[in-house]
């Protein structure tokens, strides 16, 4: 084997670059190692040289998938092994779910708590709907008298049923999940190919929950003569789901004191408003779908250093849904059916024709220029029955007797792209390039429709210098680079596909067709920019033992495409429009360390950080303010001067009232400095919340709300080790993020209103209803939330800083020296475990689930909903190489 390897020189590390072998992209590395190692994986034995691009040019080439850089390997014979090679793996997985100690009451602890509940709710307010469902009126009455407590009030016979049901153990699981994979890859002198097949077999940690899914791939491509080259890569794929997700939901509606079947083995319905997991168990939720990609190209050489290349691609999704409720469901009476179908297709044709040359061994000129046009098709139908004559059997459409909707909507959308690229490499050490693009989008209006962003990036490859050639500085800096994006703008049309006019949609009235506005149209709606400016340096150090880089970036989005408000007398609340300008600015360092190097072993140690802030610039419009999300519940308020990711709430006391004394001295306070909180309302009492008077008035309003903390981490990023021995590999990951808030809905919810819901031991069972206003975790929880404690506020966000144990990998492969005269040639073992331990304080599911995105601009960047619990997985594989 013969390697040159020209640039940083390591390949060891999880970076995943971009393999590209005899011009052929072969997608990224997963078995990233040492040189020979990784090109053993990839069935490479016959190796010419390898280039490794980690400059401005391999992401402009190769698009964003080359973010870690582009390996290009080229084989003696320019071309791989033409022998057939064929793969089989086989990955088992374990999965266990982890609900960070959410615990929800048995029985005996769901009495003793709704029973307390109840009591308190009644001696603050009065008897309500579900207190009166929980302690007896009538005998209160009866007491006649103005002194009582709550040891007098008597919970009514039967109020409670006699069943302890562990509804969380009956539902949940821990899976066994199989994965099969099988390739072939070869070729000939002209011709190569490769062809894969994958089959995922997994059920979900909700019983009766699975997902079923087959994908296939195949690359082709020929030189059909020395000047036209033809290929062809298509992908597809076929799942069948069955979602039982909701049943997390569910687990929280039914309280462990109903029983699961009747006496005649029936299922058990407690209340229209209370669905019996098995009910949910029965019920269908099912999907499929089928995706196919496909992409064909031809590929001439016009004159030398001169190509043309035409391509043809297509995305088409098929994807179906049915779902059938059966009696018993929430708010369910009679069986529901609901069907709908959704189709997506998306088709481009690019052509591009690029000159290519070497001028004395020191100019490399690169110049593309091209075309593309891009489609958008999108088809919608549902039909929704109800009632039927059968719910096990005879509940397919034809047996309904109601037809509840039927819906079908299309959509489309056109993307026409001319664009021309520059490249210029001097001496291998200067590089600059520049791109212009001219994007035309049918999701504007006339005038609007067009949008032009130019774009230049520079580096210089200082170790390429003759001052940086002496063998003092080659033994500390083997490779130092400078590079920089120059003021790059790039365009977003993140909107619907038809924003800019008013819509119209048809509704019968007087038992004949109407029309009606559905909603505005905005026909300034233009081009959201961004303006992007970085400098970076990458370097290696010591021989390489030591490599990374370090980036600052500052970007600029102006006419930010948003929902902005308009008039309530215009008929609607809000229309798309360009609503502000945001400033975004960061830094991101990552670096590599081989701790210990040598021939037969290597210990790496690899670390990244991130740091990101935007602030608002301006707002366009007549607004003061931008709101997030805009409904009653509202979580961030931005000013100009803002940033992004600021939660705006109600800042507590840090306690809660402690006596019926306490409270009343608040009532009515004034005190000019703020520190303390008048009533909100007559219910607030012992283990309530307390708010801060901000402004000293008196009340609380909305005008007392303030920034009570971030969602943006103050860092994040994620660093690891990796050893290899011989045929042994052995790898870390670590992930972590600190200095933000994340806000955990769930509790939330119970204090608004719990009604019949269980609830957990975390949450409901360190409130104050059970515990003394010192101790306790949460305040009052009563059914119908009073108390005032349900407002957004601090009390509800939670540190989310966290450091987890990502994944642990073990592969381990045989000596290749067992399969000298073997058809077999290749047995890797490996052992993976992931989400195995996580460091934080947060008390919800997860510190970074439910939804956390650190980029996101509205709050949905650091809302938990608490959806589905986090899993550790623990797989074992095999894959077999042959030839």
């Amino acid at each position: 084997m013969s390697v040159i390897i020209r640039g940083a020189s390591s390949l060891s590390g999880d970076n995943q670059p971009l393999w590209v072998i005899d011009g052929i992209v072969q997608a990224s590395s997963t078995t990233s190692g040492n040189v020979e190692n990784t090109l053993y994986n990839l069935n490479l034995h016959d190796v010419q040289s390898i280039d490794i691009l980690k400059d401005a040019s391999a992401t402009a080439v190769y698009g964003s998938r080359a973010a870690h850089g582009v390996v290009i390997v080229t084989t003696k014979r320019g071309k791989p092994n033409t022998k057939p090679q064929f793969e089989f793996s086989t990955t088992a997985s374990y999965v266990k779910t982890n609900y960070n100690s959410f615990d929800y009451f048995d029985a005996p602890e769901y009495i003793n708590f709704i029973t307390a509940s109840s009591k308190d709710h009644i001696l603050s307010d009065g008897f309500g709907y579900f207190s009166g469902e929980i302690i007896d009126e009538q005998a209160f009455w009866n007491l006649n008298t103005s002194e009582y407590d709550e040891s007098d009030l008597q919970v009514i016979p039967g109020a409670f049923g006699t069943g302890n049901t562990p509804w969380q153990d009956i539902i949940t699981q821990n899976p066994l999940n199989l994965d099969y994979n099988f390739s072939v890859r070869g070729g000939s002198e002209r011709s190569t190919y490769f062809v894969s097949f994958n089959h995922q077999d997994t059920e979900g940690s909700i019983i009766t929950g699975y997902s079923k899914r087959y994908t296939g791939r195949i690359n082709f491509e020929t030189s059909i003569n020395d000047n036209l080259k033809f290929g062809v890569n298509l992908t597809g794929s076929t799942r069948k789901t069955s979602d039982k997700d909701g049943l997390l939901t569910t687990l929280r509606q039914i309280s462990p004191d109903n029983e699961a079947f009747n006496d005649d083995g029936s299922i058990y319905t407690p209340g229209t408003f209370i669905e019996n997991p098995y009910t949910s168990l029965l019920n269908t939720n099912s999907g499929k779908g089928i995706n196919f990609s496909g992409t064909a190209f031809l590929e001439l050489k016009l004159i030398n250093n001169l190509k043309f290349r035409t391509s043809f691609s297509n995305n088409y999704s098929n994807s179906e849904r049915l779902r059938f409720n059966r009696p018993g469901t929430y708010n369910t009476a009679v069986g529901e059916r609901y069907w709908s179908d959704s189709k997506s297709s998306r088709s481009a044709f690019e052509n591009t024709l690029t000159y290519a040359t070497v001028l004395n061994r020191k100019h490399d000129i690169k110049v593309l220029a091209g075309y593309t046009l891009e489609e958008n098709v999108s088809d919608f139908h549902v039909i929704e029955a109800s009632d039927f004559a059968d719910n096990d059997i005879l509940n397919n459409f034809g047996s309904h007797v109601t037809v509840d909707d039927i819906y079908e909507s299309k959509t489309q959308n056109a993307l026409l792209s001319q664009f021309a690229r520059v490249h210029y490499k001097f001496d291998d050490r200067y590089i600059v390039s520049g791109t212009v693009r001219r994007d035309g989008s049918s999701r504007f209006g006339e005038g609007k429709q067009y949008g032009i962003f130019p774009s230049a990036a520079a580096a210089w490859l200082v170790t390429g210098e003759k001052f940086m050639q002496s063998e003092n500085i080659k033994k500390y800096v083997t490779y130092l680079k400078l590079r920089t994006s120059l003021g790059g703008l790039t365009g977003s049309q993140n909107l619907g596909d038809f924003d800019y006019i008013t819509a119209v949609a048809a509704d019968p009235y007087n038992e004949s067709p109407g029309l009606y506005p559905a909603s505005l149209g905005n026909p300034d709606l233009q081009w959201e920019e961004t303006k992007m400016f970085d400098l970076g340096v990458d370097f290696g150090l010591f021989n390489d033992r030591v490599s990374g880089s370090f980036g600052i970036y500052n970007k600029t989005s102006d006419k930010l495409i948003y929902d902005d408000d308009v008039p309530w007398s215009s008929g609607e609340r809000d229309i798309t429009a360009n609503v502000a300008s945001l400033e975004a600015k960061g830094i991101e360092f990552s670096i590599k360390y081989d701790i210990l190097r040598a021939n037969s072993h290597r210990l790496t140690f690899d670390f990244n950080f991130s740091k990101n802030t935007s602030e608002l610039l301006k707002i366009n419009n007549f607004q003061e303010q931008l709101i997030f999300p805009g409904t009653s519940n509202q979580r961030m308020v931005l000013n100009v001067g803002d940033e992004l990711g600021d939660w705006f709430g109600y800042q507590t006391a840090g306690r809660f009232y402690v006596s019926a004394e306490d409270a009343y001295a608040m009532r009515n306070n004034t005190s000019s400095s703020g520190s303390i909180e008048p009533f909100l309302d007559s219910t607030e009492t012992v283990g309530d919340m307390i708010y801060i008077d901000q402004n000293g008035d008196g009340e609380i309003t909305d005008e007392d709300r303030v920034n009570i903390g971030s969602s943006v981490p103050k860092g994040y990023g994620g660093f690891g080790l990796t050893y290899t021995y011989k045929g042994f590999r052995l790898n870390t990951t670590f992930t972590y993020a600190y200095g933000h808030k994340r806000y955990w809905m769930l509790p939330n919810e119970d204090v608004d209103r719990l009604a019949y819901r269980n609830s957990s031991t975390l949450i409901a069972g360190t409130s104050t209803i059970l515990n003394s206003p010192y101790d306790a975790n949460y305040p009052r929880i009563t059914q119908d939330g009073i108390g005032e404690n349900s407002l957004f506020s601090d009390f509800y966000l939670h540190n989310a800083s966290y450091l987890r144990l990502n994944a642990l990998n073990l592969t381990y492969q045989l000596p290749r020296e067992i399969f000298k005269n073997s058809t077999l040639n290749g047995v890797e073992l490996n052992f993976k475990a992931t989400n195995l331990f996580t460091i934080t304080k947060y008390p919800g599911f997860s510190p970074d689930g439910g939804g956390s995105n650190f980029t996101d601009v509205d709050s949905g960047a650091g809302d938990d909903r608490s959806t589905y619990p986090a899993a550790r997985v623990f797989s074992l594989g095999v894959k077999l190489k042959l030839n």
